[in-house]
């Protein structure tokens, strides 16, 4: 799957809200993929998490690698450790302290 497909179906699948920023913070620190600022390259495809894509011109996620990352982010705790912030349900509006635009007050 690609990144934004990947983010999706975990949301999906853990009915938490799951961007595809927060697949990109999982994936980097789960050593998956590229890292910042590389372009697709096999170097970063391990097979069995990611593959490179020559069709796509990217790297895609395998399911395997989705359903580990559905397993942990299922628990409202779990995801809060991956992703530094509690689970928000998708439709609802995140508070102004965990939304990340929000202005901090001083």
């Amino acid at each position: 799957m690609l990144p934004k497909n990947a983010a999706a179906a975990i949301e999906e699948q853990t009915k938490f809200r799951f961007s595809v920023n927060d697949f990109t913070k999982m994936r980097h620190r789960d050593g998956v993929g590229p890292k910042k600022g590389h372009g697709p390259s096999a170097e970063y495809a391990d097979g069995a998490r990611c593959i490179d894509s020559k069709a796509h011109n990217s790297h895609v996620y395998t399911q395997a690698y989705i359903a580990a990352m559905i397993q942990e982010l299922r628990d409202p705790a779990g995801h809060e450790a991956a992703l530094g912030r509690a689970p928000e349900v998708p439709g609802s509006t995140p508070s102004p302290k965990q939304h990340p635009l929000a202005k901090q007050k001083k």
